[in-house]
């Protein structure tokens, strides 16, 4: 019975530090290998064509190029991890927003992004603390999400508040994105 109780011990052990490693790692942007598009004059724009013309892979590519040449452009870790949402790559969104939102912390669409990427994650408190992110940073829905919320946030709590704003804004295609979600 004592070898059972102690291989039972070792083993939860082994999976607390297994999943304390993977939280760790998350949030971590990985580059490519192999990307054509370092040393490209301006791997931005042509992410941003590529993109247009559909071809998310070559875009990530391009991006990646854009934000290793010019790691603090928040619009090029945004553009990177819009592209990877759109590929179905939301660990990759997550990583790629995460650093978008360092370097621009109040960006309307890094935190709409975000949340909608760890939702479809089923990360459910983060996508809450973005998507209130989200209405506190709004300058038309920012008094509907006092600052003391943060720290508690329920779903419950969140869907009241975009309904609030759906109300006010009827009209407004992001508030009913999330609704959505």
């Amino acid at each position: 019975m004592n070898v059972l109780v102690v291989k039972t011990c070792r083993f939860l052990n082994e999976q607390l530090v297994a999943k304390q490693r993977s939280d760790a790692s998350r949030g971590v942007y990985v580059f490519s290998d192999m990307n054509p598009y370092v040393g490209h004059q301006n791997p931005l724009k042509e992410g941003q064509e590529l993109f247009r013309k559909g071809l998310l892979s070559e875009a990530v590519l391009a991006l990646e190029a854009e934000v290793m040449k010019n790691p603090e452009n928040a619009e090029g870790w945004r553009l990177l991890g819009i592209t990877h949402a759109e590929n179905d790559d939301d660990q990759q969104a997550i990583a790629a927003m995460m650093r978008a939102q360092e370097a621009d912390p109040t960006n309307l669409e890094v935190l709409l992004a975000l949340g909608v990427s760890h939702t479809n994650e089923l990360e459910q408190t983060a996508a809450l603390k973005y998507l209130y992110g989200w209405l506190r940073h709004h300058p038309k829905y920012g008094t509907l999400a006092p600052p003391e919320l943060a720290n508690s946030l329920y779903y419950a709590d969140v869907a009241r508040l975009f309904n609030e704003a759906a109300q006010m804004s009827p009209e407004d295609a992001d508030v009913h994105i999330v609704l959505g979600v």
